[in-house]
C-alpha cells in the first residue's frame, strides 16, 4: 500500500514539474488524445493545467475601481486590488464578489446596474460626495515564457462611467 501512495505521490508530483518547466506544452496541445488524457488527470489531481503563474495559459482577472469626490474634488480611491473590503464582512462573500466581477465583464446590462447601485451607495455612506467614477478593467496576465521576455500585463477598461449630483 505504501509503495503504491509513493508511486501515485511521485506520479503526481513529476506532471507538475513537467508542466511548470513547459515540457509538456506542445505534446497536449498537438495530440487530442494525449490532452484529453491529461483533462482527465487533471479532474483527479488538479497536477496539469492551471498552475497559476507556470501553466501554459495563466488566464485573465479583472478590477473594479471606484472613485469617490467630495465638493472640495478630493478623490478618494477604492479598488479590489488594492486591500478591497468594502462591501465584504466575511470570506463567503469575498468569493460572491470575485463570481460577480466574473460575470459583470461579460454582461453588459448587468455593468450598467451595478455602476449605479455602487454609486448610490457610495453616495449614500458618504453624504459629502457629489461625484462617483466606476471603471472596470480586465487584466491578461502573461504567461511564463512572456514575462522572462519582459512582456507586460495588459490592462484594458471595460466599463467606465460617472455619476455626478450637481447640487451638493
Amino acid at each position: 500500500m505504501k509503495r503504491l501512495i509513493y508511486a501515485l505521490a511521485f506520479f503526481h508530483l513529476l506532471l507538475i514539474s513537467l508542466t511548470i518547466f513547459h515540457a509538456l506544452d506542445k505534446v497536449y496541445t498537438l495530440n487530442a488524445v494525449v490532452e484529453k488524457s491529461f483533462s482527465f488527470v487533471c479532474s483527479l489531481n488538479y497536477s496539469v493545467w492551471r498552475y497559476g503563474f507556470f501553466s501554459p495559459d495563466v488566464g485573465r482577472s479583472n478590477e473594479i475601481e471606484i472613485k469617490t469626490y467630495d465638493s472640495q474634488n478630493h478623490e478618494t480611491k477604492f479598488s479590489t486590488l488594492n486591500g478591497f473590503n468594502f462591501f465584504l464582512s466575511n470570506a463567503d462573500l469575498g468569493k460572491r464578489f470575485y463570481g460577480f466581477k466574473v460575470y459583470n465583464v461579460a454582461d453588459t446590462s448587468l455593468q450598467g446596474l451595478s455602476a449605479r447601485s455602487v454609486a448610490t451607495r457610495m453616495m449614500n455612506i458618504f453624504p459629502d460626495v457629489n461625484k462617483v467614477t466606476y471603471t472596470l478593467r480586465s487584466i491578461r496576465y502573461p504567461t511564463m515564457k512572456d514575462y522572462c521576455k519582459k512582456k507586460p500585463v495588459e490592462i484594458l477598461d471595460i466599463y467606465t462611467t460617472t455619476f455626478t449630483l450637481p447640487y451638493r
